[in-house]
């Protein structure tokens, strides 16, 4: 488009009626409604698991991963 642009950034995630909680070795989606489909992606797109539980598999790859959603998405850094 025409005009400046903005310096690069990550924007913030979607305000969503779930989030994503740390519990012991899991990531529990809180608030998930039942029966809704979650997607897990790579920064690159690629789909790296799909589920319908609150519960995200525990063998996550390291770095910056996306969880979408019904209403949005929200980011997720695994160290």
């Amino acid at each position: 488009t025409a005009g400046p642009c903005a310096p690069d950034h990550v924007a913030d995630a979607v305000e969503t009626a779930w989030h994503l909680e740390r519990r012991g070795q899991e990531w529990t989606l809180m608030n998930w409604p039942a029966g809704e489909t979650w997607n897990l992606y790579s920064l690159t797109g690629q789909i790296l698991a799909t589920g319908r539980t609150s519960v995200l598999p525990l063998n996550l790859p390291r770095g910056v991963l996306i969880v979408a959603g019904p209403g949005g998405a929200q980011r997720l850094l695994v160290q």
